[in-house]
């Protein structure tokens, strides 16, 4: 299982961001809603895993991740915010 907090360029949670998870060929395989407080959770076998976020209003980022064994796994997300003209 994936655990993680997805937060600003502050450090502040980002509650409603959209959580992806692509596989090591970066298909799509789950998706799930961040809480008010930013956390989510989404379960994961071992390998290599992008954890991608993006929020409509803020903007989004990634983070890689790579789980060798069962267990609990942490990994937060940093979400860039989106300047002009993107």
């Amino acid at each position: 299982m994936i655990v993680g907090r997805v937060v600003d360029d502050s450090g502040q949670p980002v509650g409603g961001a959209f959580v992806r998870l692509l596989d090591a060929s970066d298909e799509f395989t789950a998706e799930v809603v961040a809480s008010r407080t930013g956390e989510f959770r989404v379960f994961a076998s071992p390998g290599s895993w992008t954890v991608r976020a993006r929020s409509s209003i803020i903007g989004s980022g990634d983070a890689v991740i790579a789980p060798v064994g069962p267990g609990i796994h942490q990994v937060d997300i940093k979400i860039t915010t989106w300047t002009a003209g993107c």
